[in-house]
């Protein structure tokens, strides 16, 4: 192969892995996408006693070597903790609100307040149904108002808990960056990283 077709190899080699570079760059942020990387080959190649030299160079992408039933793995225990965490506010939620809890709760507080209604309605100008009906009223806005700062406190308190765990991401993110740097500049010093 003539110097001419050994450049035009070289630069089709080059030319390849901007695109997978590209299209890693461009897929970095697509759930499932994993990053490929290239394998520049010799094409062809000519040996002598003393020395080996490429006449030629092919590229070919290769996907990152995590297997199909890790990365479900992953997924999964990512979607298992997810819905850990809902099912635990929920629960508070459901707390709080004291459907299931007999006697109390936001339920019997309106159920109360149409009983007293109802009650009212049959007996309009007596001043105890009156007063009865003030009282589940007052009871039924006060319910109302305690579920209301409840889930206030609740979501900035899930604010909260995101904000402290994206910190923790960023952190874990800068130290990866900075250990790959240090791998690469260790590689290209011609060392070999261990673990």
């Amino acid at each position: 192969m003539d110097s001419f077709g050994i450049g035009l190899s070289g630069l089709s080699a080059a030319q390849k892995a901007f695109e997978i570079i590209g299209n890693n760059i461009a897929n970095a942020a697509t759930d499932g996408y994993h990053r490929q990387n290239i394998n520049l080959t010799p094409a062809f190649s000519s040996r002598s006693a003393r020395s080996f030299w490429a006449e030629a160079w092919t590229s070919r992408a290769s996907p990152n070597d995590r297997r199909p039933f890790t990365e479900e793995m992953f997924k999964q225990y990512s979607l298992s903790e997810q819905v850990s965490q809902e099912l635990a506010t929920l629960r508070m939620v459901e707390n709080a609100f004291g459907e299931l809890s007999g006697r109390t709760g936001l339920s019997t507080a309106i159920d109360e307040f149409f009983n007293a209604l109802q009650d009212l309605s049959a007996h309009p100008a007596e001043a105890i149904w009156q007063s009865q009906a003030v009282t589940a009223a007052e009871t039924m806005t006060s319910q109302f108002r305690t579920m209301g700062d409840f889930i206030s406190s609740l979501e900035s308190q899930i604010k909260l808990e995101t904000e402290n765990a994206l910190e923790e991401v960023n952190a874990l993110i800068v130290r990866i960056a900075d250990l790959n740097d240090t791998i690469k500049r260790h590689e290209i010093g011609g060392g070999r990283p261990t673990i």
